[in-house]
């Protein structure tokens, strides 16, 4: 098999990188993992300012290859705005396979295809425990008011902002926790949500077959947060 490279999606706007160090660490602990070389900081940086300087908001991919230099590639941003719609599929990823952010997708590849015109798939373990979407960590708000999202051993990747918006949740006194979700747990739950280091917290509207939402009270709320508390690096 081939070695994989990894990768890390980032946003750059208003000439600022957002979560600047969370990103870098990512590179780095994947890096020393799979034993690909990361350039330095600074230069780094300064490729993704070249990259994406001439945006006003930006998405930029960092990815370190096995056998060639790291690349920076950059494209013209613009966050959703209508609430996401998921489509349950069925996954039995390995923690190997999805813990670290690598150019081997086949698991979310397959996922998404499933998915046709939904906004995301939703993977689903083999024992009916929800994982994540393809491209962002999920969490639902139960009938008690409580956040919720799936332990980073379900297995998935446990992403940037999906930290970050834990962080902010229990800093308002939300009671805020990982645990296993199942079906019945989406089917009771008063809201869901997506989170990802782009657009930070996102409304689900419907998880298809088993539940449908109103949008966005609470990741409106603490995308707001996060937001504004964002380190942002020139």
């Amino acid at each position: 098999m081939n070695k994989p490279g990894l990768f890390t999606t980032l946003r750059f706007r208003d000439g600022a990188i957002w979560f600047w160090a969370a990103h870098l660490e990512r590179l780095r602990t994947g890096a020393a993992e799979l034993g690909l070389r990361l350039p330095g900081a600074d230069g780094l940086r300064a490729e993704i300012v070249a990259a994406a300087g001439g945006l006003p908001d930006a998405r930029v991919r960092v990815t370190l290859h096995p056998d060639r230099d790291a690349s920076v590639e950059a494209a013209a941003y613009a966050a959703p705005t209508a609430p996401w719609r998921l489509f349950p599929v069925a996954a039995a990823p390995s923690r190997d396979q999805v813990r670290l952010k690598t150019t081997a997708r086949g698991v979310y590849d397959a996922a998404r295809r499933a998915a046709g015109d939904f906004d995301d798939a939703l993977l689903v373990g083999p024992d009916g425990r929800f994982l994540e979407a393809t491209v962002a960590n999920v969490f639902l708000v139960d009938r008690e008011g409580r956040l919720r999202t799936p332990p980073a051993t379900a297995p998935l990747l446990a992403g940037i902002a999906r930290d970050r918006v834990l962080a902010a949740a229990r800093s308002l006194g939300i009671d805020a926790a990982e645990g296993p979700l199942r079906r019945l747990d989406a089917a009771q739950a008063r809201e869901c949500f997506v989170t990802n280091a782009l657009f930070v917290a996102h409304p689900v509207v419907e998880i298809e077959g088993v539940a449908g939402y109103p949008s966005g009270a609470w990741a409106g709320r603490l995308r707001e947060v996060v937001v504004q508390r964002a380190p942002k690096t020139v």
